[in-house]
């Protein structure tokens, strides 16, 4: 599944808005069963994270600027930030075994990632 979270934060530094619109659009299939399944409804949808944080970078690049409350930005910005850690993968190469959060380690991107072995799959 991909992580929308994630996404979103990468979205604030892209410049194509088409790349940008058809992400939101996938994206949104999943903020939409996250939101159902908590029993949210259209506003809730409509106020996700996710959601504020594709709004500011496509009326910023459609040219309307930025969306007028900084503070609801920053603390979408936040649970996004908050959320895309909880859901990180981390693949381990050559390592053929499940992984869970609790050790840190540094990706290829300098990105530190938490990590636990749980259990080791001999593949001989």
């Amino acid at each position: 599944m991909s992580n929308i979270y994630q996404n979103a934060l990468d979205i604030l530094t892209a410049s194509n808005l088409s790349g940008i619109v058809l992400q939101f659009a996938r994206d949104m299939r999943i903020i939409n069963e996250e939101v159902r399944a908590q029993g949210g409804r259209t506003g809730a949808v409509n106020r996700h994270p996710v959601c504020r944080l594709y709004a500011e970078q496509i009326a910023w690049l459609a040219g309307a600027g930025s969306c007028s409350s900084h503070r609801s930005y920053l603390r979408a910005y936040d649970e996004c930030e908050r959320k895309a850690q909880e859901q990180m993968v981390v693949v381990v190469v050559g390592r053929s075994c499940p992984i869970e959060l609790n050790q840190s380690i540094k990706t290829h991107a300098g990105i530190t990632a938490e990590y636990k072995e749980i259990e080791n799959h001999d593949e001989s």
